[in-house]
């Protein structure tokens, strides 16, 4: 069962890639691992290590894809959510250390 909780969001990102392109999955992986992320801080009261660094580095590198992709003028999905994950990680990162 953990591992399907450990690979649930690369199922996510290559379903809504074939669905509707990198952006959108660049979000729901976002997405997905945030929710990952705070669950098991409410759940468990602490976050896996391994997890909370795959979480922040999705963050940024999803991050850096829609900042190229993107160009309307106009904030992307990608762009406003991006941010999310990254206040849902900050209180792991506080415990962690």
């Amino acid at each position: 069962m953990q591992v399907l909780f450990d690979v649930f969001p690369v199922i996510v990102f290559f379903v809504v890639y074939r669905f509707q392109g990198i952006y959108a999955a660049t979000v729901a992986i976002i997405a997905t691992m945030a929710l990952q992320i705070a669950y098991q801080w409410f759940r468990y009261g602490k976050v896996n290590k391994m997890f909370l660094v795959s979480g922040i580095a999705v963050t940024i590198l999803g991050g850096i894809t829609s900042k190229i992709g993107g160009t309307s003028k106009a904030p992307s999905a990608s762009e406003r959510l991006s941010a999310v994950p990254a206040v849902a990680v900050l209180p792991g990162a506080v415990v962690a250390n």
